[in-house]
């Protein structure tokens, strides 16, 4: 079965690139929602979402409303998460046909100044179209949640989706809470594995071990 889910997932992990990189601009305007829809349910129903558990978050249910406060954690001063209850209806719905096409860890909402420079520096065409991608508030929607603020630039965002395309599928469906979604099968990887140096996670189609 394990095998099974795995080859379904990364099926799904294709179609959902060359479907999202149209499809990104569909839904990018839904993105606070989505998230906060998404963020809801995974703390309220226990589902293991690495990005967001590796936060320290606590529910705080006080005279001003119900919410989650995110802790300071990426070099941020944290943020939050409205809370509200998320039906497993709308969270399917969301989930299959907004959240998963974004991506939640870019630390500029919809882009990424680092990546910007650089292009900025490869050719005067991309410092021209790139004029006014800016930073207003670093840090990803999993540090900040609806504190987030809006960040979006057409050129600079189109880049980052030919990229990052559908990367929130891949922090929900790859990355599991004892190990990574990896498999040995005749001494050769596949799977979402830790890369050498250790810092990060890539997907593995047959690396020998």
């Amino acid at each position: 079965m394990k095998y099974l889910e795995y080859i379904l997932i990364l099926i799904w992990h294709v179609l959902s690139k060359a479907i999202g990189y149209a499809w990104f601009f569909a839904v990018v305007p839904f993105r606070r929602y989505a998230n906060n829809v998404v963020f809801n349910y995974v703390l309220q129903n226990g589902i293991y979402l690495k990005r967001l558990r590796e936060r320290e978050i606590e529910y705080i249910n006080g005279e001003f409303g119900k919410f989650y406060i995110i802790r300071q954690y990426h070099d941020t001063q944290g943020g939050f998460i409205e809370y509200r209850k998320v039906s497993w209806l709308e969270y399917q719905l969301v989930f299959w046909f907004i959240w998963g096409f974004l991506d939640a860890d870019t630390n500029d909402d919809t882009f990424d100044v680092g990546r910007v420079e650089e292009l900025r520096k490869d050719s005067k065409v991309w410092k021209f179209l790139l004029k006014g991608a800016t930073r207003k508030q670093y840090g990803n929607s999993f540090d900040l949640g609806d504190a987030r603020e809006d960040n979006f630039h057409f050129f600079a965002t189109m880049f980052w989706n030919t990229r990052n395309t559908a990367q929130n599928f891949l922090y929900m469906q790859f990355q599991k809470e004892i190990q990574p979604f990896l498999h040995i099968i005749s001494g050769r990887q596949f799977g979402w594995g830790i890369t050498p140096d250790g810092k990060g996670y890539q997907l593995y189609y047959g690396k020998v071990l």
